[in-house]
């Protein structure tokens, strides 16, 4: 039994600031702010992508009370999301310091141990997390997975329900068999069964089939000083059985009564007014104690009020744990593990390679680097299929000698006005290039191909439509990479030219495009600020604006632009000029660059 002297105020469980924080979630009240709302705030974050948010509610949850084990739970699913793999085990440890028996953290430490290459330790865990009730779907995916991983082939890994899973495990052991045919044929259908985006990256922990590296993640991780976890050299705490004794007392003392958060739990009338406490009767955390001395009238005395920390082996579940249920299921859902759609794309690359077919491996190459531009030698393997553009300086018009313009049309497509806008201008005979959004394009597939099968010419215009130049080089460098898989996957061509929305431009953003080989298009003419005037507005500032190799920017979205084009086009013919794609507006370009460099050297378009 350990004992405690109650009055030491020497006696000290945490720094300042934390104690602080301690004593105001120990009433649950105080500043509004509690463990369970952090969590609650976190995994609605988790749940839309937004971790470096939810890391901000995790730390305060892990301030609050840092050996409540739902709050390790809470910061290991979010560590292991965003592949901090050791740092994620620590947490889920952490949990199981608490609760031995807590499933979920026995399952995610069996995740951290797999992605850390310890197999067996993994499988001791996940065995564990399913003796104590773990969910059972999870468990037999990944309880199949690290016995595939140790060599045990699984063409059907019993009752896999996760879509895509059960194909990418018979498409990966027809890969180990040497079966090219076979193997292509289940990877592809993992792809298609596995939800979501198929450009993007699932969310969760993803199943690689590499032994090297079995696990990996579609987030991107967090800063280093994450504060996830607890600071280390804390108080162990107490557990067990805990004598209190009250210091200090007088002769006129004849009554102390004790209570642990607001629950009365003894009046003594004996001295030295010793109390036992059994503290595995509460919850693992902080808890508030109050000792009231009380002299033969009962009149109040003295009152002391300090916090301890219970960290006990077995511990009575805490007392909210029906609050806390929705977010162990939000936890669970986080967790659960899906296809790396990266490594099945570059797996699908290679084997149509191996089997001389070009197009198809260049298309997942390009869905392999969109997703992890530096995986393996993806680039490499693009490049030599062909899937990798010469770049050149930006554009921003053509040859001022020649009466040709070239219309482009950026964003979409889009539903209601593309149609028309295509019919408009095959109608006159007329090739454009649209600089098209990659979500759009994934989002309305036969709506892009019948731009490409109209004869326009399809270029980069982001994935989500960002600044980017607001973006780290990596989320830039994926906003166009995207939109060059998205375009090649729908259409099987693979676009020349970017413009970056709004214009907005950088020397970052200008090495990103040229190392992936692309040519930024900007423009002569930009409607933008009369289209969402009115029609007439449009007719008025093209016409005005335009002169010879004039790069027209207008938007395919707009009604104003799609009612402006017939007189904007019936004007421009009667002035003589004709309407040509950036394509062909550069090769001009090119030609009269090479047939001037004997006399007067390079041409005088501009470049970047």
């Amino acid at each position: 039994m350990k004992r405690w002297r109650v009055p030491d105020y020497r006696f000290t469980l945490c720094s300042g600031l934390i104690c602080l924080l301690v004593m105001l979630s120990a009433c649950n009240r105080a500043d509004g702010v509690t463990a369970l709302a952090c969590a609650q705030a976190a995994v609605a974050q988790m749940a839309q992508g937004e971790t470096r948010e939810a890391a901000k509610q995790v730390r305060q949850a892990v301030q609050i009370a840092p050996d409540n084990a739902d709050v390790s739970d809470l910061a290991g699913t979010l560590l292991l999301t965003t592949g901090d793999y050791s740092e994620a085990l620590a947490a889920f440890r952490n949990a199981l310091a608490s609760d031995p028996k807590d499933s979920l953290a026995l399952y995610g430490q069996g995740l951290a141990q797999l992605a850390r290459g310890e197999r067996r330790a993994a499988q001791e865990s996940f065995d564990n997390a399913e003796r104590y009730g773990g969910n059972p779907t999870h468990l037999r995916i990944v309880q199949n997975y690290a016995r595939w991983l140790g060599g045990t082939p699984l063409d059907k890994p019993g009752n896999v329900e996760t879509p895509g899973l059960q194909a990418a495990f018979q498409g990966m052991t027809a890969v180990a068999q040497g079966d090219r045919n076979a193997a292509i044929r289940a990877l592809e259908a993992a792809q298609s069964a596995t939800p979501g985006d198929p450009i993007l990256q699932p969310e969760g922990p993803l199943l690689t089939f590499d032994t090297a590296h079995p696990l990996n993640t579609g987030q991107m991780p967090l800063p280093a000083n994450h504060g996830l976890n607890p600071e280390p050299g804390r108080e162990q705490g107490v557990s067990g059985d805990v004598l209190f004794t009250p210091e200090g007392l007088t002769p006129s003392v004849a009554y102390v009564a004790y209570e642990v958060d607001g629950q009365a739990l003894s009046l003594i009338g004996l001295r030295p007014f010793q109390y036992a406490w059994d503290s595995r009767t509460v919850s693992n955390g902080w808890h508030t104690l109050v000792v009231t001395l009380f002299d033969r009238n009962a009149q109040e005395i003295r009152r002391v009020t300090k916090q301890y920390r219970v960290a006990n082996r077995s511990a009575a579940p805490p007392a909210d744990a029906e609050r806390w249920k929705p977010v162990r299921e939000a936890l669970w859902q986080a967790l659960t593990p899906r296809l790396d759609r990266c490594a099945c794309a570059y797996t699908l690359g290679q084997l149509y390679r191996a089997q001389g077919q070009i197009r198809p491996a260049e298309v997942w190459f390009a869905r392999t680097v969109a997703i992890r531009p530096d995986y393996r030698d993806a680039r490499r393997q693009l490049a030599d299929c062909g899937g990798l553009p010469t770049g050149n300086p930006a554009i921003y018009t053509g040859l001022p000698g020649e009466k040709v313009v070239a219309l482009t049309f950026d964003d979409g497509p889009k539903p209601g006005v593309t149609e028309p806008l295509l019919e408009l201008l095959q109608e006159q005979h007329i090739t454009a290039t649209f600089f098209v959004i990659g979500r759009h394009v994934m989002e309305y597939p036969d709506l892009t191909r019948k731009i490409a099968d109209a004869g326009m010419e399809l270029a980069n215009h982001s994935y989500t439509h960002p600044d980017l130049t607001q973006l780290s080089p990596e989320e830039a460098t994926r906003e166009l990479l995207e939109t060059q898989a998205a375009i090649l996957t729908v259409t099987g061509k693979t676009p020349r030219f970017m413009r970056p929305p709004g214009g907005n431009w950088s020397g970052s953003v200008a090495d990103i495009v040229r190392h992936w080989g692309l040519t930024p298009c900007m423009w002569t003419v930009d409607a933008f600020n009369s289209e969402v005037i009115g029609t007439q507005q449009v007719v008025q500032a093209v016409l005005q604006g335009v002169r010879p190799g004039s790069i027209i920017l207008m938007h395919n979205g707009k009604v104003s632009t799609l009612q402006a084009l017939p007189a904007i086009l019936r004007e421009l013919k009667a002035r003589g000029y004709t309407f040509v794609t950036i394509e062909t507006l550069v090769q001009r370009l090119d030609a009269s660059k090479s047939a001037a460099r004997p006399a007067s050297g390079p041409s005088p378009h501009r470049g970047e």
